[in-house]
């Protein structure tokens, strides 16, 4: 699992896609900001991306414990509220990331079965149903791309 303080975030925006760019509108990508030597990635897995936060902020790799969990909750909720993405393709892409698994399970909610950090001892956090968005997930290298499919 990535953590936050080495997790840069990518994304765009539902208001149109960027050709250029490739990832479709609406898509959000994590991957590490260092390898396990402590080397820096090729930054070429955020290119699709016009958006990267999280580790790409220098402030953001000082954080852990409580404030770590604090910034991931506000990124999620930037994320939705302030770039229209939808919440499941957040939560589809933030799962991979401890800070944010452990503050949904701390809340008695969990990723649901085929999504990363599924804990059967935990229960499900979806208690409404609305339909989920088709999604495409891609794993490229050390980073995880969810994206919408157009319906």
């Amino acid at each position: 699992m990535l953590k936050v303080s080495n997790t840069v975030i990518a994304w765009n925006s539902v208001e149109g896609g960027d050709p250029i760019r490739k990832a479709p509108p609406g898509s959000v990508a994590v991957g590490p900001w260092l390898d396990a030597d402590g080397e820096h990635y090729e930054p070429r897995w955020t290119q699709p991306y016009p958006y990267t936060g999280g580790a790409a902020d220098a402030d953001r790799r000082k954080l852990f414990g409580a404030s770590s969990e604090r910034a991931i909750l506000l990124d999620f909720y930037q994320l939705v509220y302030s770039y229209g993405l939808n919440p499941y393709v957040v939560h589809r892409a933030f799962v991979h990331i401890e800070e944010f698994a452990n503050a949904i399970k701390r809340e008695g909610m969990r990723p649901d079965k085929g999504e990363a950090g599924h804990d059967p001892e935990v229960g499900y956090g979806r208690c409404w149903p609305w339909p989920l968005p088709e999604i495409e997930i891609k794993h490229l290298g050390p980073s995880v791309h969810v994206w919408p499919l157009p319906r």
